[in-house]
């Protein structure tokens, strides 16, 4: 009882504004004096995580490159709608070796845009049977993304 009393008589006898709630630190003062070299130090601070947070919030704009409407020669602009009439087009499958397995191939370099569906494709495959050549599994493939577009792997 003369601890806590002691402890009461403390606290009213040096009160002078409002202080903290914690026990801890109850005998600091939430209002004091700051000195100069403080208050310019947290003024700095201060002014240093407000360009902080403004820095951290334009960074996505400074990193990403703006979308252009105009094109420029290292982009392809696909229009909303239309066809491609590419007419006929003669694919030279070279490079086979029966002896170790390897396939004929040959590139068709055409790009179609994003989305784009393929119709009324007219496929005729054409094979000069002199020297014992031949087609034995015929396959189209989209190399870009690894679809086969014709698989005719068993029947030719």
């Amino acid at each position: 009882m003369v601890i806590f009393n002691s402890l009461f008589y403390d606290i009213n006898l040096h009160e002078l504004g409002p202080r903290s709630n914690s026990v801890r630190n109850a005998n600091i003062l939430m209002k004091s004096e700051i000195s100069p070299e403080l208050s310019g130090l947290k003024i700095k601070k201060s002014l240093f995580l407000v360009n902080l947070m403004l820095l951290s919030l334009i960074s996505p704009l400074l990193i990403v490159s703006p979308v252009s409407a105009h094109q420029t020669e290292n982009d392809v602009i696909w229009e909303k709608q239309g066809s491609n009439d590419t007419g006929w087009v003669q694919l030279d499958a070279v490079g086979a070796d029966p002896s170790i397995g390897l396939q004929a191939s040959a590139n068709w370099a055409l790009e179609f845009a994003p989305g784009a569906e393929i119709s009324n494709l007219t496929m005729e495959i054409r094979v000069d049977g002199s020297n014992n050549i031949m087609i034995e599994e015929p396959v189209i493939t989209a190399s870009d993304i690894g679809i086969n577009l014709f698989d005719w792997s068993g029947l030719g």
